[in-house]
């Protein structure tokens, strides 16, 4: 008899989890659609010419990624799917355009736009903007399946001063 409330206690706390672990989605998801990516982007071993600029200084090299989700960590991080942001966006459908609006100056993530063509993902684009009293930092992002994505991001650290930097990635 104890044996079988305790078989039946942890595979009711098993079921539990499982079920809590699905996320429900109200916008396009980014961290689903760009880890999708990552993974057939990873199969295809792409290679790229990756430009970093900092500031006056920049660097080029061909190079092959062997980690695309943390290449694409921004993009992932952007994803508005929180059930507490459900209210937060204002949805802009138009045509084959996407817009996900921030009701919110103070969120993260405050513009999103997804550009499609026959249903097909032709450019994504995000803007993140972060600003307190210490730190202020916007960034742009943009992706192009299959051809090219960018970060743009101007910092500005009261201690530290301003600093833009700019990371291109060019699909060969």
């Amino acid at each position: 008899m104890i044996l079988g409330l305790l078989l039946l206690v942890s595979f009711s706390s098993c079921f539990k989890s499982e079920v809590e672990t699905v996320q429900e989605e109200y916008f396009f998801s980014l961290k689903n659609y760009f880890e999708s990516e990552a993974q057939r982007l990873t199969n295809q071993q792409s290679v790229i010419q990756k430009e970093v600029k900092r500031n006056a200084t920049s660097e080029e090299k061909e190079i092959e990624i062997e980690d695309w989700k943390k290449e694409f960590g921004l993009f992932i991080e952007s994803d508005i799917n929180k059930s507490s942001w459900k209210d937060s966006y204002q949805e802009i459908n138009h045509q084959d355009t996407l817009i996900y609006q921030s009701k919110d100056p103070e969120l993260r993530t405050q513009e999103i736009v997804i550009i499609k063509e026959n249903e097909q993902i032709k450019e994504i684009s995000v803007k993140n903007v972060v600003k307190n009293y210490l730190y202020s930092s916007i960034e742009n992002l943009v992706y192009f399946p299959d051809s090219l994505y960018q970060v743009n991001k101007t910092q500005d650290v009261i201690v530290l001063g301003a600093n833009e930097y700019e990371i291109t990635g060019r699909f060969k």
